[in-house]
């Protein structure tokens, strides 16, 4: 798995260049976003930093309202007894949205991930669900969300639950940019665990 992640990355890659900007796919609109985030714990004896590339398709209408496949690379550095140890890895995940629409200024959306990371400590497979509301105003959306991350694979330390807030504005037609805040407890003990802090940028063919 570890060895097919990137051809299949550079396939929808070459796949989504190569249609022309006006063109959609199966009714849907390529697009790819690039995602930079930073994550730290309170103590800030953890932190971890990251960059995911997501090329996806884009529906207005149907069942499903997006496709994305994620691949993300992490370096994360901790903290013990005054000495700081390094670790990266690697996560492979698809993940589906659909749109409702509430009013003409209102949305609820859904999303819904299952993934793999690899990682120098352990490897495991994990899901998550994110409800959110996203409002319209003049200039910018804000989208307010809660994610339940889930290993499903009976690994531990992996669950959490996160809420998820900040802004989206449309710099023009094809091109979207995202800022996002987001805090995050463990899902057992209620622990704060991290805030993180995301930009994403997203190109719409």
């Amino acid at each position: 798995m570890k060895k097919l992640y990137m051809p299949i990355f550079l396939l929808m890659l070459i796949s989504v260049s190569t249609v022309y900007a006006d063109v959609t796919l199966y009714g849907g609109q390529p697009r790819l976003a690039v995602e930079f985030e930073h994550e730290e714990a309170p103590d800030h004896s953890e932190v971890a930093d990251s960059v995911t590339l997501m090329p996806g398709i884009r529906w207005n209408h149907g069942f499903i309202n997006q496709v994305e496949l994620l691949l993300q690379v992490e370096r994360e550095r901790e903290k013990e007894d005054g000495v700081w140890h390094k670790e990266s890895g690697r996560k492979v995940a698809i993940r589906l949205r659909k749109d409702f629409t509430v009013t003409d200024n209102l949305r609820v959306t859904a999303r819904a991930l299952l993934g793999r990371a690899f990682n120098e400590s352990a490897d495991y497979t994990y899901a998550y669900f994110e409800p959110a509301l996203k409002y319209r105003f003049r200039y910018f959306d804000f989208t307010a969300g809660v994610r339940a991350v889930r290993a499903i694979d009976g690994s531990d330390g992996h669950d959490a639950n996160k809420i998820r807030l900040g802004p989206s504005f449309d710099i023009n037609q094809h091109n979207e940019i995202e800022f996002r805040w987001v805090r995050s407890w463990d899902a057992h003990s209620g622990k704060h665990e991290s805030d993180a802090y995301i930009m994403e940028y997203i190109t719409k063919f």
